[in-house]
């Protein structure tokens, strides 16, 4: 099924005639770094620019794929559903990154559902066009063998979270993780991207359970909640207790 007919697109591959994306956009970004004119433009012709709305969902568990989405603008969520509505978070994928890469190598359909959480601005790249420049550019294989593993890594590293983690020190890595670069002491203020149910379902906790552990945090003194926007006291204080207890700063 294409993934634009579920009517939450602003815009979708074959809609728009002047929709597809030029070699001059694929070239901002990284994946499509130092690869040569000839090599984008083979990938231009495959190459949709989109942009959907939360809540759109572009594939589900099971699907086929039709090719692979990379983030300019928002965030998507990769997901876990269960019948009764149960969710598991496994990745929230920013500008920058990419998703649907698994289906194209070896495997038959997705393994994970893939929903926009942050109104965002992607670039889809047809199956054809993608498995072509696989077998014609090393370095595009390349990107799609690390980010591959970095999903990996991921995978692993929530499960660790989840089993070895309590949940105060899964917040406070998820907090650390989101600090603006450079942040070591002093007071700073982080904003959630997208709602507490989704970072909820990230951390593998209820949404409930997530808000009691702010509260907690806010309590001791080491923020303040103003709805989506987090005011982190004391940078370092934070730190320190993330360290001691050995908690990774991953969450992405």
């Amino acid at each position: 099924m294409d993934p634009m007919s579920r009517g939450h697109s602003a815009t979708g591959p074959g809609n728009d005639p002047a929709a597809n994306a030029r070699p001059a956009q694929l070239d901002r970004l990284s994946v499509f770094e130092g690869m040569d004119l000839m090599a984008l433009e083979r990938m231009s012709a495959g190459a949709t620019e989109i942009e959907l709305y939360t809540g759109a969902v572009l594939y589900r568990r099971g699907e086929s794929s039709n090719g692979l989405f990379l983030v300019m603008e928002g965030a998507v969520k990769l997901c876990l559903q269960a019948p009764q509505g149960a969710e598991r978070v496994v990745e929230i994928v920013r500008a920058g990154g990419c998703f649907g890469e698994t289906a194209l190598i070896g495997v038959s359909a997705h393994m994970l559902t893939a929903e926009v959480v942050a109104r965002a601005r992607l670039v889809h790249l047809s199956r054809a066009v993608v498995q072509e420049e696989l077998s014609r550019t090393p370095a595009f294989t390349q990107w799609i063998i690390s980010s591959l593993t970095d999903r990996l890594k991921c995978v692993i590293q929530a499960f660790e979270d989840c089993t070895l983690r309590t949940a105060s020190e899964r917040v406070a890595g998820y907090l650390i993780s989101h600090l603006p670069p450079g942040s070591t002491e002093g007071s700073v203020t982080v904003r959630l991207d997208t709602k507490k149910g989704t970072i909820a379902a990230q951390l593998n906790l209820t949404q409930e359970h997530f808000s009691r552990v702010l509260r907690d945090f806010s309590t001791r003194g080491l923020i303040e909640v103003r709805g989506r926007v987090l005011l982190v006291f004391d940078v370092a204080r934070l730190m320190q207790m993330v360290e001691s207890e050995g908690v990774p700063t991953r969450h992405r």
